[in-house]
């Protein structure tokens, strides 16, 4: 590992490593977890008891068309999330995801990682573009994003209903060479 590959990995509060097979039980409780279905769909409904590890396995070392890589906090050693990155080597723009354990969430690790999955991405994987697709639930998210640089490129309105109101699908991207907040 290069130099460089270790300043993408480390972030101010976090640091992306490779996921183990420890990490899993902790990866299923988040997917089944209520409070972030919506982040995975468009309908809010509960998630099965025990989803299976083969959901994990197109991430894995052996992979050409995709990474993931678990969130660590710097602080604790914990591991508070995990980043994706799927698409790659194929005919559109990578996606890049973060999901952050639920009693993690509004402490910085959700930009944090997303800033160290896109230079992840730019740096190590040679991604020219990645792309996220995010709920308009706040607008403050959609504010950060913008601040990293990420423009939105595509609006999906009122696709998803959760806690009693239709909210819209964002697509945005950022470009490998136009990335100032990242």
């Amino acid at each position: 590992m290069t130099d460089q590959d270790t300043n993408a990995l480390t972030g101010v509060y976090a640091r992306l490593r490779e996921l183990h097979a420890a990490d899993l039980d902790t990866l299923r409780a988040w997917w089944t977890e209520p409070a972030l279905a919506v982040l995975s769909g468009t309908t809010v409904r509960p998630g099965p008891d025990d989803p299976s590890v083969e959901i994990f396995r197109p991430w894995g070392d052996e992979s050409e068309s995709a990474a993931g890589l678990g969130i660590e906090s710097l602080i604790t050693g914990e591991l508070v999330g995990q980043v994706t990155i799927q698409g790659v080597g194929l005919d559109e723009v990578p996606s890049l995801a973060v999901v952050v354990g639920p009693w993690y969430l509004g402490q910085g690790y959700e930009i944090d990682a997303l800033r160290l999955g896109a230079q992840y991405g730019f740096r190590s994987m040679g991604l020219s573009q990645v792309e996220i697709t995010v709920w308009a639930l706040e607008d403050e998210s959609l504010a950060s994003y913008r601040d990293m640089g990420f423009s939105e490129v595509g609006w999906d309105r009122d696709v998803v209903f959760h806690d009693g109101a239709w909210h819209h699908r964002v697509v945005m991207r950022l470009a490998g060479a136009a990335r100032p907040g990242v």
